[in-house]
């Protein structure tokens, strides 16, 4: 918006026609002074608008006073130069040096060409932009000008710092900063120290990066200008990104890009759009780092820069996610086109980086030999110019090339170059060269890739930490890492024997997230936050769900483009505001995150009467860990592709059921399963009553229960429950209380009318009518002296969610579940279909976000609902579904379905479940037993099997054994989960 002096302004501008011509120049001269203001400030796009003005006034009117008139056109050309309208700028500066050279202003010369020097240069004319500043130097020192001969000496290193000669362009800049020092001004001198900075960055020397960039960001805190504070916020992220820093790059980042929006500078913005594509890359999500990418060359086309840098940037980082979506042929010819251009450009150090990524295509195409040609092309740079980060990246593709060539040994040495030089840069740069050390050792049937592997898992652990606050940003970085958990477990297995180390780090590589927000939620560390606090974040919230929600539903792609837009936006402040309050808040710095459990205490915490199967794929086998009372036991499954085989058979499995396939059907289909999943321990299984399953990847999707061994289900064997991990298991709140006046037994809730409607749900989906359920919760009230029934029609969303927090020891939710797998926080429980008012916060939806700020103190949920066990899968964390977020708000144990369950066949279940459970005693642990005894002296510290899973199997044989509900799609999709 215009200031008041800058209405003022524009509105005598409409008065021009009739004001005498003397008085136009103070007009002009205003409006210029305005614009200086503008450029004092960065904020460029106001100060083109009012520079252009004044200028239009001078070349109308004319004037005698050129020496004004050559002031404000070198202000207009620094706002078009600082917005990259380049060719706008040269013009201007084409209308200014004839001016300047029949005046023989020397000064304004030395500006003329320092100018077209920095445009050149960020066009991508090296050579050219040399030329330029050395006539500038020469000018300067004829008229001994020391301040501009600093700022050209910091412009040449500029030039060479794009060139990729590091050397030259620190000597130039340092020669700069030691002028300033003396003549320059606080801008000059931060600016300086952000290039010096940048070019350590480029040397990968990143705590002197570091240094530079941090004393840049205070004096430019101190200068109030917006473009000046967008580069120092930028460069600070890619140092923090650099060092594995995430959570703090996710904070300047943000920050620089509440600045450049300011400014109006396309091509900074595209630098930093580049920047969080990388980030998010980094941190596991590669659809947003994409999504970046494209943006960013959205960008710089729509304001037509046809800079090679900037566009060869572009294409490789494009090409680098085609890659990934198997795209190769479109990858091959945009990893050639961003060669072509860095070679216009001259920067050796990017047309170095070229060759490398088109020697890893040729990889991936097993055109080996090729492969190489690029990569030793690298390897020439590399060695030329001792930019260390290049030379750790060309040693990993140079080995990776001989490992695949059958040549391990060639391949090793080039994999420790590769470490050695990494350890000293950044921690970050040693993950890769860590991994492919520890898995060629294997492929040589050497113990030292148990060596190889415990440091890289070090090192994993240790940058963990540095992701920030975001539980979806700590599994996003995990997850292109748990794998190489269970790899290293394999190899402890395989050359060491070591079962209790084994089931370590399987442990380790699953649910890390949720234990962490598990142990956040034990500490109620948003209680400590400021009601101000807590309020922003939920709004900001909101604004988040309210944008993915809106998201495809649309028929217009520009307007969908802009919604994802403003929602990446609003996902980066978000990220950025928590990573704050983590680092600023007490709590969060106290607080101890958990190892994960070990083999001892895992065997502790098993009751007599139960086993433990826990799952991990690693490449061609399958681990399964048996654990039982004190005793741990794993049998390595060899089964080719174990991952995209069982994935597969699972499948199968599944379709079968939801087919209502015949018996037979279905035992064939279980019998391709039960060797790999349950006979290697059946005999051993025999004597237990109660069975936990921990599953891996597809494994989380399989009904266990509906098994078939011996013609009986396996529901009929053993009662079953299953968990994220033993870990997560044995923080589960315990919620073994005292009845109080004020508790009741249960809360049943019916979501029954919706009709077919659509409104409460997301993107338009319809959902069918539920009237079973109101039969279904009446009939589970009876089973209770005290009950609380609440129907469609008699209850709101925010009435659903003030009875969560109250104490009912059961609470069943009867109604459609939602799983949105894209936005997860977005996946809940739909409650009314009633029009919502424009005005009001409720949406009729129950989310997962919403469940999460719950502080829900009861012993069980059931979710009698549709798909409620789903959700997004996640590579190390497992299912993102409904029960994580009960989990969070404090209920130790969730019931789930894990497909689309039938009305009535559902109300029969469940009245059958809550009879059994009652009958039981209502909760395990209501008597007095001997097991009971022992744990109340504190002589057996084992968790009990709990009530709910022995209860769901007395359920699911009374659906066995009834003559319309016996196939297991009716009964098979309930499980139980926790404790």
């Amino acid at each position: 918006m215009l200031s008041h002096r800058g209405v003022i302004i524009v509105l005598a501008l409409l008065l021009l026609p009739f004001m005498a011509e003397g008085q136009h120049q103070p007009l002009a001269d205003s409006l210029a002074s305005i614009g200086s203001e503008y450029i004092e400030r960065g904020n460029f796009k106001e100060a083109e608008f009012y520079l252009s003005e004044a200028v239009n006034m001078y070349q109308k009117n004319g004037t005698k006073d050129t020496t004004r008139y050559v002031d404000i056109l070198f202000d207009l050309t620094e706002s078009l130069y600082q917005r990259a309208k380049y060719d706008e700028a040269i013009s201007r500066l084409n209308i200014i040096k004839p001016l300047v050279q029949e005046n023989k202003d020397v000064g304004n010369l030395v500006l003329v060409h320092n100018y077209m020097g920095l445009i050149l240069k960020y066009q991508s004319h090296y050579p050219a932009a040399q030329e330029q500043y050395q006539k500038a130097l020469e000018l300067a020192i004829q008229s001994n000008d020391s301040l501009m001969i600093a700022i050209i000496h910091d412009n040449l290193g500029g030039v060479n710092r794009a060139l990729g000669d590091y050397p030259r362009a620190l000597e130039h800049s340092k020669q700069a900063l030691e002028l300033f020092n003396n003549v320059g001004t606080d801008h000059n001198v931060a600016i300086t120290l952000n290039n010096i900075g940048l070019v350590y960055n480029y040397l990968s020397m990143y705590d002197r990066a570091y240094d530079y960039f941090s004393r840049s960001l205070e004096l430019s805190k101190t200068l109030d200008n917006t473009a000046r504070l967008t580069t120092a916020y930028l460069n600070m992220g890619m140092v923090h990104y650099n060092l594995g820093n995430y959570d703090q790059a996710l904070i300047s980042y943000q920050k620089a890009l509440e600045y450049v929006r300011q400014t109006g500078n396309p091509v900074k913005q595209g630098h930093l759009l580049v920047n969080l594509g990388n980030l998010y890359h980094q941190l596991g999500d590669s659809k947003k780092s994409l999504e970046y990418y494209q943006e960013s060359l959205e960008l710089v086309m729509a304001h037509n820069i046809t800079s090679p840098a900037e566009l060869s940037t572009k294409y490789k980082n494009i090409a680098t996610r085609q890659v990934d979506l198997g795209q190769m042929e479109k990858a091959r010819a945009n990893y050639h086109k961003a060669l072509e251009m860095r070679k216009k450009t001259g920067n050796i150090r990017e047309i170095a980086l070229s060759y490398l990524d088109i020697a890893q295509l040729e990889r991936q195409r097993n055109a080996l030999d090729n492969a190489r040609k690029y990569a030793m092309r690298s390897k020439e740079i590399a060695d030329s110019t001792q930019i260390g980060d290049l030379k750790v990246d060309v040693s990993v593709v140079l080995g990776s090339i001989q490992r695949d060539m059958g040549n391990p040994e060639k391949a090793i040495g080039y994999f420790r170059d590769a470490y050695h030089q990494g350890q000293s840069l950044s921690t970050q740069e040693t993950l890769k060269p860590l991994s492919l050390l520890a898995h060629t050792f294997d492929d040589m049937e050497s113990d030292s890739a148990i060596y190889y592997g415990n440091r890289l898992v070090e090192t994993i652990e240790s940058n963990r930490s540095k992701v920030g606050e975001l539980s979806s940003l700590k599994s996003g970085f995990f997850e292109g890492y748990s794998d190489f958990y269970v790899d290293l477990a394999s190899w402890v297995l395989k050359y060491h024997g070591d079962e209790s180390r084994a089931f370590g780090l399987v442990e380790a590589s699953r649910a890390r997230s949720l234990l962490d927000e598990l142990v956040q939620a034990s500490q109620n560390l948003d209680q400590e936050l400021s009601v101000e606090t807590r309020l922003k974040k939920q709004q900001m919230l909101e604004a988040i769900e309210t944008l993915q929600a809106r998201i495809d539903t649309t028929p217009d792609p520009s307007q969908n483009r802009k919604i994802q837009s403003k929602l990446r936006d609003a996902e980066l402040e978000y990220a950025a505001f928590m990573n704050q309050i983590r680092a600023q808040n007490p709590g969060y710095k106290k607080l101890e995150y958990p190892s994960p459990i070990s083999a001892e205490a895992a065997t502790a915490l098993v009751g007599d009467q139960t086993a433990i199967l826990e799952y991990a794929f690693a490449g061609d086998e399958l681990l399964i860990f048996l654990i039982t009372p004190g005793n741990i036991r794993v049998e390595r499954v060899e089964i080719e592709n174990a991952s995209e085989k069982l994935t597969q058979l699972v499948e199968r499995f599944r379709d079968q059921i939801l087919a209502h396939a015949q018996p037979t059907v279905l035992e064939t289909a279980s019998n391709k399963l039960v060797p790999y999943l349950i006979e290697p321990f059946y005999s051993e299984l025999a004597e237990y009553a109660n069975l936990m399953i921990i599953p891996d990847e597809v494994l989380a999707y399989m009904p266990f229960e509906a098994l078939r061994i011996e013609d009986r289900f396996l529901v009929e064997q053993f009662s079953v429950k299953y968990a994220p991990s033993m870990t997560t298991f044995s923080l589960l709140r315990d919620k073994k209380r005292q009845h109080t006046a004020h508790e009741r037994q249960m809360l049943a809730i019916a979501g029954s009318n919706f009709g077919g409607t659509s409104s409460p749900l997301r993107r338009g989906e319809a959902y069918p009518p539920l009237p079973a359920t109101l039969a279904e919760v009446d009939s589970i009230a009876t089973k209770f002296a005290d009950a609380d029934v609440f129907r469609e029609g008699n209850f709101s969303e925010q009435f659903v969610k003030e009875n969560l927090s109250k104490n009912y020891r059961f609470i069943h939710l009867a109604t459609h579940g939602i799983i949105d797998e894209d936005y997860p926080n977005l996946s809940g429980l739909a409650l009314s279909s009633a029009p919502q008012e424009a005005s009001g916060k409720e949406d009729g939806m129950l989310r997962s976000s919403e469940i999460y700020q719950l502080n829900i103190n009861s012993d069980m949920v059931v979710l009698s609902a549709c798909n409620t066990g789903l959700g997004k899968m996640v590579n190390g964390e497992g299912l993102l579904g409904l029960q994580r977020s009960f989990f969070y708000a404090g209920v130790p144990t969730v019931s789930v379905s894990l497909w689309n369950v039938y009305d009535r066949s559902t109300a029969y279940f469940m009245d059958q479940f809550y009879s059994a459970l009652l009958t039981s005693g209502e909760s395990e642990g209501s008597g007095w037993g001997w097991d009971s005894l022992l744990r109340w002296a504190g002589w057996d510290s084992s968790v009990p099997f709990g009530s709910a899973a022995p209860a769901m199997r007395q359920a699911k044989l009374q659906m066995i054994n009834h003559p319309l509900f016996h196939h297991p799609v009716y009964w098979a999709p309930f499980v139980v989960l926790g404790r």
